[in-house]
Order: C-alpha cells, then sequence, then structure tokens
C-alpha cells in the first residue's frame, strides 16, 4: 500500500512539475475569433532582467483593419478636424493591438496583418499587449509564437548600463546607431550623463551645439547582425544635486497668490535697515548703493512676484555653504523638502535686496568676442569645472547694465536672470558646456538640467532655452564666493570690513571691464 501511494505522488509530482514547465511556455494569445467591443490586455513578464525581449506573433495573427473614416465622428478631437481639413480623412475604423513596455511607453500600433509572422523589439523585460475591436467585423486576433531576449538575425541590441538598471534599444542590422536621449543630463548622485562609452573605453557623445545642445546625436556605430553592445554612462561631477535646490520655482503663484507684492517680514525689513546703515552709514565708497537700498526697500513690497530669481540662487547656494540654515526652521533635511511658507519667501526676497551692492563685486563678460568677454568664460569655466559652483546672471541684446549707463545709445537696460553654474565639460568636438540649475525651470529638480553652451575658442556663450542658438549672450556677471553677504546677514551683526574687502578687491575687475568698452578687440 505505501509503495503505492509512494508511485502516486510520485506521478503527480511529475504532473505538476510538467504543467509548471507547460505554464512557463505560454505566452499571451487572443481568443479566435475575437468578439466584437472587444477591450482586452494582457501582461507578460520575461525571466530575469533582460534590457530587451524580442516578440514573435504567429502567421495567423489578423485583426479587422476596417476602412479609412472619412467623415468627424460625433466626439471628434483637433487632431481629427485638422487631419480631415487637410486629407478628407481623420483615422480609421477597424481594430487594432497595441503593444507597450515595461514603462508604459507606446512601442506601437497595429492592425490587419501588420503583426503576422514579425519579430517586435520591447525594450525592457515586460510587454503589455491590448486588443480593441468596434462592434462588427472581427478576425483571428493574435498569439504569440516566442519571446526570447536573444537579438534575432536581423536586429542587433544596444543596452545602456545605468546604476543597477539597464535599458536596451534595439536596431536594424546595418543600420546607423544614434545615442538614445532617455538618460542625455541624468543625475546619478553627484554626477551627470553627459554621453556613453563602452568597457574599453571607447566614448560614444551627444552633439553638443548652440542651436540645440544634446538635441541630436552623432556616433559611428554600425549595427552589426545579432550584435550586443554594453554603453557605460560618461559622467561629469555637479557640485549641487536636486536635494540642494528648490522644488518650487521663481515664478510659482504661490509665493504671492495674490499677487500684490513680495512677502516681506517685518523681522527682515528692520533687519535690512540695520544692515544697510550699519555697513553703508554716510560711506563716500558705496553711497548710490545705500540710497539704491534704501529706494528698493520702499519700494519692494508692492512689486508684484516674478523676479526674485536672484535671491533663489543666492539663497540655495549660502545654504550649501553653510552660510544660513533655511532647515531647522521647518525641520527638514534637504532645500528640495522646503516649503515657501511666508518666512522662507521672505528670507529669498531679503537676499535679493542684499544683492544690489553686490553688483559691483561680480566678475563680468560684455561684448561676445572682446578679450575681456573670453577671459571671463575662461575663468568662469574653470572655476565651475573645479568642482566650485557659481552664481551666474546675464543680459540679452545689448543690454547689460554697464554697457547701457557707458555706452549711451547701445540698447535699453533689462532685467537679466540669475542661475546657478553646477558643473562643466568639454565634449570631444572641443564644444564646452555648463551645467545649470535655473529657477525658472523644474529640470534640475526632477533630475535633469538645463545647459549653456560655449565655443572651443571661448568668444562666445550660448544660453538657447532662453535665446535663439545663433544668438550670444550680451553680457554676464559671476561670482564663486559669497564673502560679501557674511557682511549683510539675515540675522546677526553685520559686517562692514567684508563688505568693503570685496568691494575693493573687485574694483580693479569691474573698472577694466568698463574701459574694455572703448577698446578696439
Amino acid at each position: 500500500m505505501k509503495k503505492i501511494v509512494s508511485v502516486l505522488l510520485s506521478i503527480t509530482m511529475i504532473a505538476s512539475l510538467a504543467a509548471f514547465c507547460a505554464q512557463g511556455e505560454t505566452y499571451p494569445e487572443s481568443s479566435h475569433d475575437y468578439a466584437d467591443n472587444t477591450d482586452k490586455t494582457w501582461t507578460y513578464t520575461h525571466p530575469g532582467t533582460p534590457a530587451a525581449i524580442f516578440v514573435t506573433f504567429s502567421e495567423e495573427t489578423f485583426v479587422d483593419p476596417g476602412t479609412l473614416r472619412r467623415s468627424l465622428p460625433e466626439n471628434y478631437t483637433p487632431e481629427d478636424l485638422e487631419a480631415f481639413v487637410h486629407s478628407g480623412v481623420c483615422g480609421r475604423e477597424g481594430d487594432r493591438i497595441e503593444l507597450t513596455d515595461r514603462n508604459d511607453t507606446l512601442v506601437g500600433t497595429y492592425t490587419g496583418d501588420e503583426l503576422a509572422g514579425k519579430t517586435i523589439p520591447v525594450p525592457g523585460g515586460r510587454v503589455t499587449i491590448r486588443l480593441v475591436s468596434d462592434e462588427s467585423v472581427t478576425g483571428y486576433g493574435f498569439a504569440i509564437r516566442e519571446i526570447t531576449d536573444a537579438v534575432p538575425r536581423g536586429f542587433a541590441q544596444v543596452n545602456y548600463h545605468l546604476k543597477d538598471d539597464c535599458f536596451g534599444e534595439v536596431f536594424e542590422a546595418g543600420q546607423t546607431i544614434t545615442l538614445n536621449q532617455t538618460y542625455t543630463m541624468r543625475q546619478i548622485g553627484n554626477e551627470m550623463v553627459v554621453g556613453w562609452q563602452t568597457a574599453d573605453g571607447k566614448a560614444y557623445t551627444y552633439e553638443n551645439t548652440k542651436d540645440n545642445l544634446s538635441g541630436k546625436t552623432a556616433t559611428d556605430l554600425v549595427a552589426a547582425d545579432r550584435a550586443v553592445y554594453d554603453l557605460y554612462p560618461v559622467l561629469c561631477p555637479i557640485s549641487l544635486t536636486s536635494d540642494d535646490v528648490y522644488s518650487f520655482l521663481n515664478h510659482d503663484d504661490i509665493f504671492n497668490a495674490e499677487m500684490e507684492g513680495y512677502i516681506y517680514t517685518p523681522e527682515h525689513y528692520r533687519q535690512f535697515f540695520i544692515d544697510e546703515i550699519a555697513t553703508f552709514g554716510l560711506s563716500p565708497f558705496a553711497p548710490a548703493a545705500a540710497v539704491g537700498l534704501t529706494y528698493l526697500a520702499l519700494y519692494w513690497p508692492n512689486v508684484s512676484f516674478v523676479g526674485s530669481c536672484t535671491g533663489f540662487a543666492l539663497t540655495e547656494l549660502l545654504q550649501h555653504y553653510g552660510k544660513i540654515d533655511l532647515l531647522s526652521r521647518q525641520g527638514v533635511s534637504t532645500v528640495r523638502e522646503l516649503e515657501p511658507d511666508d518666512e522662507l519667501q521672505s528670507a529669498i526676497n531679503f537676499y535679493a535686496v542684499q544683492a544690489i551692492p553686490g553688483h559691483v563685486t561680480y566678475h563680468m563678460g560684455i561684448d561676445p568676442g572682446s578679450k575681456a568677454y573670453t577671459e571671463q568664460l575662461h575663468a568662469l569655466y574653470d572655476t565651475v569645472a573645479s568642482g566650485t559652483p557659481v552664481y551666474f546672471e546675464f543680459y540679452l541684446d545689448e543690454q547689460h547694465p554697464m554697457k547701457t549707463i557707458f555706452k549711451p545709445g547701445s540698447g535699453e537696460i533689462s532685467i537679466g536672470h540669475s542661475i546657478v553654474l553646477t558643473g562643466a565639460f568639454t565634449d570631444a568636438n572641443g564644444n564646452h558646456i555648463l551645467i545649470a540649475a535655473d529657477c525658472n525651470s523644474s529640470n534640475y529638480v526632477s533630475g535633469t538640467c538645463t545647459t549653456l553652451y560655449i565655443d572651443p575658442d571661448f568668444t562666445e556663450l550660448h544660453y538657447p532655452t532662453w535665446m535663439e542658438g545663433d544668438k550670444p549672450l550680451d553680457g554676464f556677471s559671476w561670482t564663486e564666493e559669497l564673502s560679501q553677504f557674511d557682511a549683510l546677514p539675515l540675522e546677526g551683526t553685520p559686517n562692514p570690513v567684508a563688505w568693503y574687502k570685496v568691494f575693493f578687491r573687485n574694483l580693479g575687475s569691474l573698472l577694466s571691464q568698463i574701459f574694455g568698452l572703448y577698446l578696439p578687440r
């Protein structure tokens, strides 16, 4: 009896194992024929963690292609209307199969026999198949013959290895491979992805131009049949990460829901005047700055918000260097976690005001192509590339204040914009790229970034996000250290010596820039 039970148990186990193995080889498949008004989804996850899989459909795969729609549907979209106006056709009435990858990105939409006997590459190890049919005429549907992570004949695969993740892209054999832009300028800890390379160090970098930074790609890699290319990121160090910048933006209405003026707490307003009197007093060296600060402080509460970019950049940098503490008041550990309450908004605006006298202490580059402009670009690039974050301010067209003041008729003065430069690298073509955290853009906090372009000979600086790429910034100002703000604290005792030390140290640089406007290039 025991022997019989043992045999029966063995048979049961073998049958279960066989069923399990058979189940493991079972792929998604529709009913044959599928029904009218079907909207059904199947998902298949391949074993392991492949960078890409290849889904081969049976020769019988077919869904009713229907007919071209030559009239507008009842609930038509603007796209339907545009297509109808231009061609007399707005889509197709019929059935379709949709494929999406592990990130729910659409791989393709197919109808008729477009999938019959075809192998479709799908990035990642998961594919989702959706079958949608209308109210009439059906067909076989679909069946899958094979799903594999082995590259089939006629294809090549590129694997992008990023930390513990890997994503794949498939090319037809003989096709020139262009770099995927999914992770262009993507943050990985304290570094940014700026290109890709093979394990032996052969680099494939993005094409950086003044018109479109990293918008195009260029490689000399040609896909060989059934080849697999493993690429690893080329990284550029950055001095600030997404945790070191605000999650809200300079132009968000949360700064002033009623848009009636800047938030400036009475305590900070009072501290401002204490700092101003203690620092400047009746100083013969900086009366214009003192007068300007007084005027701005009186006018400031009446200005509608959008323009505290200077305060954004400065407070992020001052927090980075430990000169101020914005975190403990809200009990958070990163700048990204800060909420823009009245106290924080007031602090940002406080430093925006305090920066006014500091403008005369910044390094300046005016007139693209001039000797002083090129020297400043060199110094700016070297400073940022060394790992030092930089406060950066720029002006458009012929609008730099020093140029407007000292060269009448050159243009009208313009309100500039302030950002933080956090990294720099030179690409294979000799182009110099600056990585920026711009408080008017959410890119940096979301893990990507904005970039500026310096041509190989350091004669021009371009910011395509702000202007057409073929027009360089007319003037810019920057500083790599913030000691002038030791003189004007948010809380504490002012230090006039600190401000004057910075003022006199950079006065020569300022004068050389002014005189440079009149000297021949």
